[in-house]
């Protein structure tokens, strides 16, 4: 809800009893007592609610107005007000702001001093925080180093119905946030697509949308991959490209090189001249080539590019290279494809922390010896923590002998963090082991393939 006119409200917290955890973890919202002193006179009562929004910031908003507050300013949500789904039964305007700027309020607060919030009246402004990725979504490269997200949908405070209804009996309405929602309007965007293009299928789909998405000026390719869905720039697209993204990896050597294949197809009616072309942001020394970088295509024609990106030297350590291939002529709008390259490897061990709850033990379903450890890897990076993932992990068993038994476990893709597993005393085929001494041996590959980590725990069957 706006103000109807400009006005200044005096800035009140409630009692910071009311803010409260629970076993699980939840942080409660602040209770509607918690607005009200022992007298039971309301302390927000035509002022303006400094809250912390808890796990549940709707009911911390709701409560609030219920004790009569005449404006809410929440803090400790990186959802802005907008976002959190609000009806008619909050008849109050709503604000989040950062929480050092609500730090500086409670310390004033404290101090005696009597800070304000002041409501300008309603108008018409650029949102500020928009034009951008979410800071709630996820971004960066995926396990094969490919550009991750592809692209991005609206998916802040996007206005829908609400499953209920208002106090008055009205349809309520409120808004939603999240990859779910963002995920819906570009599906929605992609069934418009299909609809205008009937004759194309799902991958050239895809690549129309993800090749011409409008891309944000000062987002990385990280975070953005092309950008924002524009179904209509789609809908005229002549070109079609496979894969929409290209996974170089990571430059890890003196003289490094590599060569990856793109095939571009025509979705035209006519004859097109194109010519492609390899900005770059980032890795002073990282060449990139195409060949061929001109080529004509007759309608429905296609043809495979070869991408080269070499490294003259040896590699530093420090932000990814990225980039945007965009292939097209002075009469078609251009097709984008990103990329990015990071610098160095990581050369810590992928498997860490292994433990075996029993060395020895009796084969049983109910009760096994469990396997315990850490896989992958966390670094602070110059733009925050890296993510270095297992794209690999087996478990070979083996007897005391050396003999081969099998395979054991065989898992793809897995982030850092702990893992565990039960050894029930039965071999790959599902039969029992005979007493004796065994190896298990660990293998964990990084995505690349590169420099694995092997790890061995001996056991003893009963």
């Amino acid at each position: 809800m706006l103000p109807t006119h400009a006005r200044e409200l005096a800035l009140v917290a409630p009692q910071e009893r009311s803010s409260r955890g629970s076993p699980g973890g939840f942080l409660a919202p602040p209770s509607l007592n918690s607005f009200f002193n022992q007298a039971g006179l309301s302390v927000v009562a035509g002022r303006a609610a400094l809250v912390r929004a808890g796990d549940d910031p709707v009911t911390a908003v709701e409560n609030a107005a219920r004790a009569g507050a005449a404006a809410v300013v929440l803090y400790g949500t990186a959802i802005p007000a907008g976002g959190l789904g609000l009806d008619e039964s909050v008849p109050v305007p709503v604000v989040a702001v950062p929480d050092d700027v609500a730090r500086t309020a409670l310390d004033a607060l404290a101090a005696g001093r009597h800070p304000a919030l002041s409501l300008g009246a309603p108008r018409v402004a650029r949102n500020g925080t928009g034009g951008g990725t979410a800071p709630f979504s996820s971004r960066g490269l995926s396990f094969d180093w490919r550009v991750r997200p592809d692209l991005l949908g609206p998916g802040v405070a996007l206005m829908t119905s609400e499953p209920s209804a208002a106090e008055d009996g009205t349809a309520a309405y409120g808004t939603v946030n999240g990859s779910s929602a963002a995920a819906a309007t570009v599906a929605g965007a992609a069934a418009l697509l299909a609809q205008a293009r009937p004759d194309l299928d799902a991958r050239s789909l895809r690549s129309m949308l993800a090749g011409y998405a409008r891309p944000f000026e000062n987002g990385s390719v990280t975070t953005q991959g092309t950008g924002l869905v524009d179904v209509g720039a789609a809908a005229a697209a002549e070109l079609a490209a496979d894969p929409t993204t290209l996974a170089f990896g990571p430059a890890a050597r003196t003289n490094w090189r590599s060569v990856q294949k793109l095939t571009i197809r025509s979705l035209s009616s006519r004859r097109l001249d194109l010519r492609v072309a390899l900005p770059q942001a980032g890795g002073a020394g990282l060449a990139l080539t195409a060949t061929p970088d001109r080529f004509r295509l007759p309608p429905g024609g296609k043809i495979t590019i070869r991408v080269k990106a070499s490294f003259q030297g040896t590699p530093n350590t420090g932000a990814p290279a990225e980039g945007t291939i965009a292939i097209g002529s002075r009469s078609t709008f251009p097709l984008r494809i990103p990329w990015a390259i990071p610098f160095g490897r990581y050369n810590g061990p992928l498997l860490t922390g292994l433990r075996l709850s029993k060395q020895s033990f009796k084969p049983s379903d109910t009760t096994p010896s469990v396997l315990s450890f850490r896989a992958g890897g966390l670094t602070r990076g110059s733009d925050g923590t890296e993510v270095h993932p297992v794209g690999r992990l087996d478990m070979v068993l083996t007897s005391a002998f050396g003999s081969h038994l099998g395979l054991l476990v065989r898992m793809r893709d897995l982030l850092p963090g702990s893992y565990a597993f039960g050894l029930t005393g039965r071999d790959p085929n599902g039969n029992t082991l005979p007493a004796g001494d065994y190896t298990l041996a660990l293998a964990a590959m990084p995505p690349d393939g590169s420099r694995a980590t092997y790890r061995k725990v001996t056991f003893t069957i009963k």
